[in-house]
């Protein structure tokens, strides 16, 4: 039986939303489209079943953000008229904090315990880390990952719900079956250690509850005020966190909301089937679709559509609108990525100069594409912010490799000498300054050093030496050249994500392949370093990751690097053969377009690196698309024109 819902409150909704909000009690999912309202829904849903007498302190809010749910409840309060609320609403950590410490003596754990920041928990796998090597007398082994490194491989065994053995296996190849015992041992330790210390991480949190609701004693009690469950973002889920809502569901009334289309985060575990396969999952389902986008025009939602559609989901994908058509989106192909950037600039200007900037945004594939945009920006005076995060330049690890790149320039540059030595493995900073002095008494000298260094400092100074004498012909060249000699092995024992970080720089080194002299490129860098952090209501336009801008709406959206090779990020000959990562790449490239309310522009280059590239696999389907049905309009270069003929 429906739940009717208050008349003055229903006239805010649109059929389908309302059909949604008055949906009988029992396990609900929506399927919700880019920018159709899934706050709202929820809410309401919310709200109608107070109004309809259900007691709201048995019902549960899962969200994947604080500022999420405590939006969510204010909006219910406002929609009620009320002051206070009983709904629990917060992210999964925190209700599995909240019962954690109520029942963690089933668990084997004291209820006193303190939750570790991930600072503290890099630190507690560093000293796991340092114990475990020191006993294997490979405590100066430069070569095993760090700390952070480390943790990353253990929270993402967890999130996809496999064994450390198979997570390295997957997705860190690069680690030896040696260095894969050890690593496990470590684990082993850290375990041993939080228990011992009464410590929980974020990820025990999840497992811990999971857990307690194993306990049958604990699981009677909790399912017995918990009697509704709500999930926002519900394609954003991984297996414990599945898990946990389908124990939790004991009186089978879930009421989840979500799109398949905007699962993106598939690197923590996140899996599109789980809003695909409700109606498998849960008895007696029901399943609603939300079809109406408020954000955008048809035009824009029919690009959209050719896009997702491709995905071949168990339901087509259908985006409606009742907002007035607007222009149709530009695909605008250039000669290069410089070009796009330069394109971008000179149709971005005029607008921000008559309207303002801060309602156009430029959306990127990876943050190291940002800075083509950045010198394009630059040169015609734009203002820009980078959606909230430093330049990509002020990466940690993007420090390191500019700091071997100025030594190749200029190594009487101490700071910079300094930094670039200590990139080599075990050298300390007093040893890097050692070797400077002493270079400097040699009067600069590179084959002057008469002073003695330690294995490690010796091998640090001819590594540095060969990079200062490298003959190359570019910048591009000059960081394959440092990727190779240390780079590489120094990223992935560093840093957590190493590959995508790498190929961060190899996509950086593809970008300055036409720049020939290191200072310029440097010169470059050091113009972008100051005032670029985002400020609220700031007149400037938004440079920022398809994964950041999820949720997020501008007036005017460009997409640039729709290259052949470059997204989606597989090989072109690989694309038949890699479908899953061709359809996460395809959701992405949905999220991107469905960010623009009036005006899309989508580019790509004819050569990248001085070869040929031409458009992406997802910018030729849709020309095959286009012949049919007009979906956009081609604009190109006359010298591209030409080439083209």
């Amino acid at each position: 039986m429906n739940l009717k819902y208050n008349k003055e409150m229903a006239e805010s909704l649109d059929k389908e939303q309302l059909a949604a909000v008055e949906a009988p009690i029992g396990n609900i999912c929506i399927n919700a489209i880019a920018g159709s309202g899934k706050t709202r829904v929820l809410t309401n849903r919310v709200a109608n079943m107070i109004f309809n007498g259900y007691n709201e302190s048995e019902m549960v809010l899962l969200t994947f953000t604080d500022k999420a749910a405590q939006e969510m409840k204010s909006r219910i309060k406002e929609i009620l008229g009320r002051n206070e609320l009983k709904l629990f609403a917060g992210t999964f950590h925190s209700i599995a904090s909240r019962f954690l410490r109520k029942y963690a003596t089933t668990v084997g754990r004291n209820k006193n315990f303190t939750i570790l920041t991930p600072y503290m928990q890099k630190k507690l796998i560093d000293n796991c880390r340092t114990k475990v090597l020191e006993s294997h007398g490979t405590e100066k082994d430069n070569k095993f990952p760090e700390c952070n490194v480390l943790a990353d491989i253990y929270s993402s065994a967890i999130n996809h719900n496999l064994t450390f053995a198979e997570i390295m296996k997957l997705y860190y190849h690069y680690l030896s079956g040696e260095q894969i015992d050890k690593i496990i041992t470590i684990f082993e330790d850290y375990v041993t250690r939080k228990y011992e210390e009464n410590l929980v991480d974020f990820d025990d949190l999840l497992i811990s509850f999971y857990d307690i609701l194993n306990n049958p004693e604990t699981y009677e009690e909790i399912t017995s005020h918990i009697k509704y469950v709500f999930v926002d973002e519900y394609q954003d889920i991984n297996q414990i966190q599945y898990e946990i809502l389908q124990k939790l569901n004991r009186n089978q009334s879930i009421f989840v909301i979500g799109d398949t289309a905007q699962c993106i985060y598939q690197f923590r575990g996140s899996r599109d089937e789980y809003i695909e396969e409700f109606a498998l999952q849960y008895p007696n389902p029901h399943i609603y679709n939300i079809t109406y986008n408020y954000r955008s025009d048809q035009k824009i939602l029919s690009l959209a559509e050719a896009v997702i559609n491709k995905n071949r989901y168990t339901r087509t994908i259908k985006c409606n609108t009742m907002n007035q058509d607007g222009a149709l989106p530009i695909i605008y192909q250039a000669t290069t990525p410089m070009d796009e950037a330069n394109q971008i600039a000179e149709l971005i200007k005029p607008f921000g100069d008559q309207h303002g900037y801060n309602e156009v945004a430029v959306i990127v594939r990876k943050g190291v594409q940002a800075s083509i945009i950045e010198q394009a920006f630059k040169k015609k005076g734009i203002p820009y912010s980078l959606g909230g995060q430093k330049s990509v330049y002020e990466q940690p690890y993007m420090k390191d490799l500019i700091a071997l790149i100025a030594v190749h320039s200029n190594y009487k540059d101490e700071t910079s000498f300094i930094h670039a030595i200590r990139v080599f493995p075990g050298v300390r900073e007093a040893q890097a300054k050692t070797v400077y002095m002493e270079l400097k008494k040699a009067g600069f000298n590179l084959n002057g050093l008469k002073a003695h260094f330690d294995n490690n400092t010796f091998k640090a100074y001819v590594g540095i030496k060969k990079i200062i004498m490298a003959k190359t012909t570019s910048v591009g060249d000059l960081i394959n050249f440092i990727t190779n000699t240390i780079f590489a092995q120094y990223v992935r024992v560093k840093y957590a994500n190493a590959e995508e970080k790498l190929t961060e720089v190899k996509y950086l080194a593809k970008a300055t392949q036409n720049i020939t002299e290191t200072g310029k490129f440097l010169d470059l860098i050091s113009l972008g370093q100051v005032g670029e952090k985002e400020k609220k209501n700031e007149n400037a336009v938004t440079i920022m990751t398809m994964h950041k801008s999820k949720g997020l709406e501008w007036d005017l959206v460009f997409i640039p690097f729709l290259t052949k090779g470059t997204f989606p990020r597989c090989r072109p000959k690989d694309y038949i053969t890699n479908e899953q990562n061709v359809k996460n790449e395809r959701n992405l490239l949905y999220v991107g377009i469905t960010r623009a309310r009036y005006q899309l522009f989508l580019s790509y280059s004819m050569f990248e690196d001085n070869q040929k590239a031409g458009p992406s696999q997802f910018i030729e389907e849709l020309e095959e698309d286009n012949r049919g049905n007009v979906l956009f309009k081609i604009i190109q270069t006359e010298e591209n024109a030409k080439q083209k003929d």
